[in-house]
């Protein structure tokens, strides 16, 4: 007869191999036991087991501090270019970048081109082609039928010529 004790643990881990470092990576991706076990052969539940080793956790600690670590390093040195840099050296760019548009405009091959730089040169300076948009809201009936038209929203009523719209039932809105 064999008698089974429940309160006898396996011998913790001593050492990590290849595998529980792979474990280790997994773990830290934010994987699954169960998704960890289809992808090393092992069960779910010794990778539960294995999660709570302490000499996993440790590690797994240890790697966690130094991605902390690399990680506020490199916000640091994103920081440090402030937004006022950022900004002169644009100042002191655009000069030479309307000089390329020009060159464009004038000397491009490609009709294409040269209206796509005339453009640009036109949008810059505040004379930029008109859009208009409308956007149109409804509610529909169970029956499909249009009960309401709730908003019909012009970017610009007066020059599209309308002062007022009406839904299907011939109701101004």
């Amino acid at each position: 007869m064999t008698i089974v004790r429940s309160d006898v643990s396996p011998p913790g881990l001593r050492t990590l191999s290849a595998l529980h470092r792979k474990l280790i990576r997994y773990m830290l991706a934010g994987m699954r036991n169960d998704e960890i076990a289809s992808l090393t052969g092992l069960t779910s539940t010794r990778v539960s087991a294995l999660r709570c080793s302490p000499l996993i956790k440790s590690r797994m600690a240890e790697i966690q501090a130094d991605i902390d670590a690399a990680f506020v390093s490199a916000e640091g040195r994103l920081s440090a270019v402030s937004h006022a840099d950022v900004a002169k050296r644009i100042s002191s760019e655009q000069l030479r970048s309307v000089d390329t548009i020009v060159s464009l405009r004038e000397g491009a091959a490609s009709e294409h081109v040269r209206l796509r730089a005339s453009a640009d040169l036109l949008d810059r300076g505040g004379h930029s082609s008109i859009q208009r948009s409308l956007n149109v809201s409804a509610v529909v009936k169970a029956d499909g039928t249009v009960a309401n038209l709730l908003r019909v929203m012009a970017n610009d009523k007066d020059a599209a010529g309308t002062t007022g719209t009406t839904g299907t039932t011939g109701e101004e809105i």
